[in-house]
C-alpha cells in the first residue's frame, strides 16, 4: 500500500470526536476571567470541551508552535477546568480527542496504537492497530493527576497480534549448497553489474533466494537498487519487488520476512516506503495468518474466498467494536460494551459477500409490522464507498443499506442512501440481498448475503473499498439512542497472501 494512503487510513482512526460524555451539563457562561476556556478554533489553536463530570470538565486544546522541521508543529493537550470553565493546573499530552468521566475524578481516554510504528510500516494484510485505554485520576482540587492506569483494551488480542507481527525465522530444512553457478544465474537474472554484491542467500528444499545490492556500509548515498531472485531448478526468476518500492536500496531480514526500503524520498528528507515479502513464499506478500485473528479495526480487511460459509468463517478475521471511540452518535446514552458492542466477519462464497455480525445489546427491539418505524428499532446500517472516480470528479461512489430485523427470523435489506442523496430513502427500495437474524443471549446475530453483482452495480463496476457496519440501538420503541460503528475497508483477494503482482494490481485499483 502506498505510504500516504496508509497514513490516511490509520490517521482516520483518531479523528472521531466525543463532544460530551455522561453526566455533562451546560456550564455557567464565561465571565471576565482570563483563565476561562472558550470553545472555538482559529488559525493557531483549537479548543474543544469534551465532557463534564459533577465538578470538573475535560478539554482538548491544540496550539500551533509555529514553523518547525517535524511532521506535526502543534502541541496537543488534555486540559482540566472547573464547572465554570476556569482552567486548572492539570494537563497531559493528549491526541484523542476521545475522553469521558467514569466518576467524579476519573477520566477515561481511548486512543489507537499502531503495533508496527513508523510513518511507512510494512503491510501486514490487516490493520495492525489496537485500541488502548487510559484512566487518569484527578486530585480532589483538580490541579494534578495522581494516577494513570493504561493498557490495551484487550490484552489477549494485543498479545496474539504481536506474536503474528513478530513471527520467528522459518526453519531451513534440507538446504541445498550454493554454488558459483547458482550465483551466476542470479546475477544474470538481475542483469547485474560488478557493483552488485550478494547481500543474502538461502536455500530450501525446492528453491533458493538471492538478494543483490550495494554494500550496507557503503558511503555512497545513491546505492544501486536491490534485486531479488528466486532460483528453482534451472530457472531463475527476478521477483518484481521494484513494483512495490521503486529503487529500494536497503535490505533487512525481519523474522519470516524479507524487507526492503528506499533510503530517501520520505517526508522531510526521511526514508521512503518500506515493504516486506514472505520468506517462506518469496513471490507473495508477508501477510499475517487470518484464521482465528481478532482485530479492533477493519482497515485493509482481507475478504478471503471459501467453498462454504463454515470454511470461510474459520479463515475470516473477527473485528470488534467495544469502546466509546466507536460511538459516533449518542455517546451520552452509551454505558459500556454490555450496553452495545459488535463484532463482525466478511467472507466471499462464489459471487456473494457474506457478512456475519454479532451484536451485544441488553434490550433487543426488532422491526414490527410498520416499516416506517425501521429507523427507531434495532438494526444494522452497512455503508460502502469507493475510491475517487477519475472521470466524474467525485470523491467516490457510496451507498448505505439498512438491514432490518423482520419477522420469522428474516432480514429486510433496503437501499437507504446513494452518493448525493440529501435525505434518507427509507422503505422504498428493496435491495437484492437475503439473510437471517436470531436473538442470542445478551443480543442478536445477523447473517447477510449480498450478491457482488448488486454491489458492483451500485459502485459502478468496482468492488467496495470503504466499509462501515453500524449497529443502531433503540432500547425504547420509537427512539434511536446510540450508533456504534466499525470503520474499515474491504480487500478482495483471489489468493491469500496475494502474489506481488496481485497486490500491485489491487493498489492500482484501490488507493
Amino acid at each position: 500500500m502506498r505510504s500516504d494512503t496508509r497514513r490516511t487510513l490509520f490517521g482516520c482512526l483518531a479523528v472521531v470526536a466525543v463532544l460530551c460524555g455522561p453526566g455533562s451539563a451546560v456550564a455557567d457562561p464565561p465571565g471576565e476571567d482570563s483563565d476561562k476556556l472558550v470553545e472555538g478554533s482559529t488559525s493557531l489553536s483549537n479548543t474543544r470541551r469534551l465532557a463534564c463530570g459533577s465538578r470538573f470538565c475535560v478539554w482538548y486544546v491544540a496550539t500551533s508552535m509555529g514553523a518547525c522541521a517535524g511532521g506535526d508543529c502543534t502541541s496537543h493537550e488534555l486540559v482540566i477546568s472547573d464547572r465554570k470553565n476556569r482552567r486548572l493546573a492539570a494537563t497531559e499530552t493528549f491526541r484523542g480527542p476521545i475522553a469521558r468521566f467514569l466518576g467524579d475524578r476519573e477520566i477515561e481516554i481511548i486512543t489507537s496504537s499502531n503495533l508496527i510504528g513508523g510513518d511507512d510500516p510494512w503491510s501486514a494484510g490487516v490493520s495492525p492497530v489496537l485500541s488502548s485505554r487510559r484512566v487518569l485520576k484527578l486530585s480532589s482540587d483538580g490541579t494534578q493527576f495522581v494516577s494513570d492506569k493504561k493498557g490495551p483494551v484487550s490484552p489477549e488480542r494485543y498479545q496474539k497480534l504481536q506474536q503474528l507481527l513478530n513471527a520467528p525465522e522459518p526453519h531451513l530444512k534440507k538446504a541445498q549448497p550454493i554454488t558459483e553457478a547458482m550465483v551466476a544465474k542470479a546475477r544474470a537474472a538481475c542483469d547485474a553489474s560488478a557493483a552488485l554484491e550478494v547481500l543474502h542467500q538461502e536455500c530450501r528444499k525446492e528453491s533458493c533466494v538471492f538478494v543483490l545490492g550495494g554494500k550496507s556500509d557503503s558511503q555512497d548515498s545513491q546505492r544501486p537498487p536491490l534485486c531479488f531472485v528466486e532460483l528453482k531448478g534451472q530457472e531463475a526468476r527476478r521477483l518484481p519487488t521494484e513494483s512495490l518500492v521503486d529503487g529500494a536500496d536497503v535490505f533487512s531480514l525481519q523474522g519470516n520476512r524479507y524487507c526492503f526500503l528506499l533510503t530517501y524520498g520520505g517526508r522531510y528528507g526521511s526514508q521512503g516506503d518500506e515493504q516486506c515479502i514472505s520468506r517462506e513464499r518469496p513471490g507473495r506478500m508477508a501477510f499475517v495468518e487470518t484464521a482465528g485473528l481478532q482485530l479492533e479495526h477493519g482497515w485493509l480487511y482481507p475478504v478471503r474466498k471459501a467453498d462454504s460459509v463454515a470454511a470461510g468463517r474459520a479463515l475470516a478475521p473477527t473485528v470488534h467494536a467495544v469502546t466509546l471511540a466507536q460511538v459516533p452518535w449518542g455517546q451520552g446514552a452509551w454505558k459500556d460494551e454490555k450496553d452495545l458492542s459488535m463484532k463482525w466477519q466478511a467472507l466471499r462464497i462464489a459471487d456473494t459477500l457474506h457478512l456475519h455480525v454479532e451484536v451485544t445489546d441488553d434490550k433487543v427491539v426488532p422491526l414490527e409490522k410498520n416499516p416506517e418505524a425501521a429507523l427507531h428499532t434495532d438494526h444494522l446500517e452497512l455503508s460502502f464507498s469507493g475510491p475517487e472516480h477519475p472521470i466524474r470528479e467525485t470523491k467516490g461512489l457510496s451507498f448505505k443499506l439498512g438491514v432490518l430485523l423482520a419477522g420469522e427470523g428474516k432480514v429486510r435489506v433496503q437501499l437507504w442512501e446513494r452518493l448525493g442523496d440529501a435525505k434518507r430513502v427509507q422503505g422504498l427500495q428493496e435491495f437484492s440481498a437475503s439473510g437471517t437474524w436470531s436473538q442470542a443471549e445478551g443480543g442478536y446475530v445477523v447473517d447477510v448475503v449480498l450478491p457482488l453483482e448488486s454491489l458492483r452495480k451500485e459502485m459502478d463496476s468496482q468492488l467496495p473499498f470503504g466499509f462501515t457496519p453500524v449497529a443502531s440501538d433503540a432500547d425504547e420503541k420509537g427512539r434511536q439512542e446510540t450508533l456504534l460503528a466499525s470503520w474499515g475497508s474491504l480487500r478482495f483477494w483471489d489468493e491469500y497472501p496475494p502474489t506481488i503482482e496481485e497486490y500491485v494490481r489491487a493498489n492500482n485499483r484501490f488507493p
